[in-house]
C-alpha cells in the first residue's frame, strides 16, 4: 500500500493509473514467483533438508530481475 500511495503522490494525475496498476501487478507476480520457486525447490522429505542445495536457486532467482 505504501508503494501505491507513493506513486499517487509523486506522479502527475495522467500517469497514476498506468504506473499504480503496473507496480501492484508486478508486486503480485513477484510474490507468486517466489512462492512457486520455494515450493518447487524444497525437498518433499524432511530428512533431505540437510543435503539440499536448491535454496541457492530461491535466493539467486531475484538477482536475474535486478540485473535485468
Amino acid at each position: 500500500m505504501c508503494n501505491i500511495k507513493a506513486v499517487q503522490e509523486t506522479l502527475p494525475n495522467r500517469l497514476v493509473g498506468v504506473y499504480g496498476s503496473s507496480s501492484g501487478a508486478f508486486l503480485a507476480i513477484g510474490v507468486f514467483l517466489a512462492a512457486f520457486i520455494g515450493g518447487v525447490t524444497l525437498p518433499a522429505d524432511k530428512a533431505d533438508y540437510m543435503d539440499d542445495e536448491m535454496w541457492r536457486v530461491t535466493y539467486a532467482f531475484p538477482l536475474l530481475f535486478v540485473v535485468w
